[in-house]
């Protein structure tokens, strides 16, 4: 099996997540960045329960991510999606 075919996914807590797209209508459609970690936007996939118009008022939300990251031929890794997975608590 090629290593380039294989999704690379990591875990962050409690982080700034910068929304830089929204679609208020659906799930889809929204794009972020996470200073330092993903510097170049890419999807956000977001939980079916969470409400679309709280998060769209905000241009910066403090969450619960993964990260998933495609390989490169080169061996680094580039951000191809952040998935939302909780939102953090104050």
């Amino acid at each position: 099996m090629d290593l380039r075919d294989t999704p690379l996914t990591e875990d962050y807590t409690d982080i700034d997540v910068q929304i830089r797209a929204t679609d208020r209508d659906k799930n889809t459609g929204w794009y972020a960045v996470i200073d330092q970690i993903v510097t170049s936007r890419v999807q956000l996939e977001l939980p079916e329960d969470i409400d679309l118009n709280k998060l769209a008022n905000n241009a910066t939300i403090r969450a619960n991510v993964t990260v998933e990251y495609d390989l490169k031929k080169n061996g680094s890794r580039k951000p191809k999606k952040i998935i939302l997975t909780s939102l953090s608590t104050d």
